[in-house]
């Protein structure tokens, strides 16, 4: 079959990716809990970061055009590794019908019916490991061959190419090329092969792949700056018609300057008040709880040597002044505090008591204690089973949870429940493990985290941009899909250890810090983000393909042709190639299938194929010239191809039948 290719340049600076193994919808990676780490985790930068411009959705039915880059591997083994830099990516392989297939070579599921094996021919290999989640999408499109597209992840870091999960799949997207949409989560590495649908294809065999990222719509919205500047390491709490902003830093340094403020903010006017100071030189990494008009911060780091402040301070809000409780059992830092259920206290959950934190030498206290409002006392609670700090804690219902966080070298993604005169349970892991998150629990019930720090493959630590949700009903954690990602506004800057809240539908994500690698230092964002949750349960969008409404670029998308019909077609946009139609026999018949009414200054073929792609007939005439396929045809059902070579589609009408 002749085929043009059509250039169509895409220049947009786009996120470096990356894709929530997904095809419809996010599905949670299944991975072990706890992580162990190797090697020991070092504070590092991210390893590239981007800057990130929209892309118009329809883009995603155009031909994508290989700008570049290097040919695929023959085995998964050896998978050609493709980085993201500042726009999409393509390679070609020019000859791959040098190429072998493997008996290792995973099945594909979208494989057209027919197909001799179902894992494909001459088999091309690429892999990737985003560092940041986005849409990915994979295109074929200028092949001269019959191209079947599949993406896997591993679930064998030491043999990955021996246990291979499918995450999404294509046979024929425009004409027999192919094309996948799907969410990429961010440090996962995925595996793309590329098939040849035919046993026995002859000649020169073409691949032109590429590859492009794109973030999707923002569903954080920028709202505000706070007035104060940057700060991060701090914590947040709602009371009343406010979200208070509780101490923390304002840069990121080995001897951090800490903060003693106290912001009031007001959502529905972005206003902000600064309201009586948090006693001392200034405290960070403490954690804040709200009860009955008070709000409690049960020590933290004031940046004393080797301990942590176990000051207990109340903020009255009513009077604006700060007063001192019964100091906790331990001084901790990174620990969480939760409220009871009745508003009698609160519990404080975990965090360390030595420094310095992330060191691997440094545990996570499983220790939980509850702060009992009326006696001014501290009451020993059960244990959690995983000591932790840096983790997130909130109430669902009558159950206090916990999840993520770090202790010695352990990352950990798994959570844990303590029921009312229970024992600690475990409860849904993370996707990716993280600490130093924001969270809170929504409008629908659901228990949100956002932004907060990982482990890469290098062991270096690096943001998080992925927010998650916890959904209470199936007590399982699912990662949003790409335009909910928490990131700096028009960057792919993730963010570690923002804190917010939730007022009324909108979570509200203050502060934190990120790494700029043109400059190489970390800073700290004075940002206010805010995202909109609707009361009822989420349904997260999933951009598969855009698409004209009258989309018939492959067999499976064919329109039905009625014998003795003419039917009038035409090209619906600039980069539609193909229109394939199909008509059933009861019986042996003879049939001419016509193509008529070509424009002037167009060159339109016709081919007729079964249904296993064998091709039955062809009229390549040049020019507008008719297109006639005269066939004695078996029962069954075949396809018919209206190819356009070249012409303008506006104006491009025009008629195919099948005559018998």
């Amino acid at each position: 079959m002749r085929r043009i290719v059509v250039l169509f340049v895409l220049f947009c600076v786009l996120l470096a990716v990356v894709s929530y193994s997904m095809v419809d919808a996010q599905e949670p990676v299944t991975t072990p809990s706890p992580t162990e780490l190797s090697p020991t985790p070092a504070p590092g930068p991210l390893p590239q970061s981007i800057f990130l411009e929209p892309i118009d959705p329809e883009t995603i039915d155009t031909p994508l055009i290989p700008v570049g880059g290097n040919a695929g591997s023959d085995l998964c083994q050896s998978a050609t590794d493709v980085t993201f830099l500042n726009t999409a990516v393509g390679g070609v392989t020019p000859n791959v019908q040098a190429f072998t297939h493997d008996t290792n070579d995973p099945v594909l599921s979208c494989m057209w019916p027919g197909a001799t094996r179902p894992n494909g021919y001459r088999t091309v290999w690429y892999k990737f490991t985003p560092v940041t989640n986005a849409v990915v999408t994979i295109n074929s499109d200028t092949s001269n061959y019959d191209t079947v597209v599949g993406v896997f992840t591993s679930t064998d870091e030491a043999n990955p190419c021996l246990a291979l999960q499918p995450v999404a799949c294509n046979d024929d997207f425009t004409g027999f090329t192919s094309q996948v949409t799907f969410t990429a989560v961010q440090y996962q590495t995925y595996y793309v092969v590329i098939a040849d649908w035919s046993a026995a294809s002859s000649g020169q065999l073409t691949l032109n792949i590429f590859m492009q990222p794109q973030p999707g719509e923002e569903k954080w919205e920028l709202v505000d700056n706070n007035p104060n500047g940057q700060v991060t390491h701090h914590d947040t709490v709602a009371a009343g018609e406010h979200i208070y902003v509780v101490g923390g830093q304002d840069n990121v340094s080995s001897a951090p300057t800490r903060s003693n403020r106290l912001m009031r903010y007001y959502p529905p006017t972005n206003s902000w008040e600064t309201m009586a100071q948090i006693p001392g030189l200034g405290m960070s990494d403490l954690t804040a709880v709200h009860i009955n008009g008070a709000i409690y911060v049960p020590g933290g780091d004031n940046g004393a040597p080797d301990v942590f402040n176990g000051t207990h301070y109340m903020y009255h809000i009513n009077g604006n002044f700060w007063s001192v409780q019964s100091a906790p059992p331990v001084a901790l830092g990174w620990a969480q505090a939760v409220a009871a259920a009745d508003s009698s206290g609160y519990f404080l959950i975990g965090g360390i008591s030595q420094k310095p934190a992330l060191d691997p030498g440094v545990y996570g206290r499983a220790e939980t204690y509850f702060y009992e409002i009326a006696s001014n006392s501290w009451l020993p609670r059960p244990s959690m089973n995983t000591g932790r700090y840096g983790h997130m804690a909130a109430r669902i219902g009558n159950h206090i949870c916990v999840v993520g966080g770090v202790s010695g070298n352990v990352l950990l993604r798994g959570g844990e429940c303590l029921a009312p005169f229970g024992n600690w349970q475990p409860t849904g892991d993370l996707n990716i493990p993280r600490f130093g998150a924001g969270s809170a629990i929504g409008p629908d019930g659901n228990w949100y985290v956002f932004g907060g720090m990982t482990v890469n493959a290098n062991g270096q630590y690096v943001a998080v941009s992925s927010t998650e949700v916890f959904n209470s009903s199936t007590r399982s954690w699912s990662v949003l899909n790409v335009p909910y990602d928490l990131r700096d506004p028009n960057t792919v800057f993730a963010r570690a250890y923002p804190a917010g809240e939730f007022w009324g539908n909108h979570l509200y994500a203050f502060g934190g810090n990120h790494y700029v690698p043109s400059l190489n230092e970390y800073q700290v964002v004075p940002l206010v983000q805010r995202l909109y949750v609707p009361s009822e349960r989420l349904f997260l969008p999933f951009i598969r393909r855009s698409g004209a409404s009258d989309f018939d670029d492959n067999m499976a998308a064919a329109k039905g042709l009625p014998p003795n019909f003419w039917y009038g077609g035409n090209f619906n946009s600039t980069y539609d190639f193909y229109d394939f139609y199909y008509f059933d026999l009861n019986a042996f018949s003879g049939v001419s299938v016509q193509l008529t009414g070509i424009p002037s200054g167009s060159n339109y073929d016709l081919y007729v194929f079964n249904n296993t792609k064998l091709l039955w007939g062809s009229s390549v005439n040049p020019g507008n010239l008719n297109e006639t396929v005269n066939l004695s045809l078996a029962s069954g059902r075949y396809y018919v191809l209206v190819q356009r070579l070249y012409g303008p589609s506006e104006g491009s009408g025009y008629q195919v039948a099948v005559l018998r």
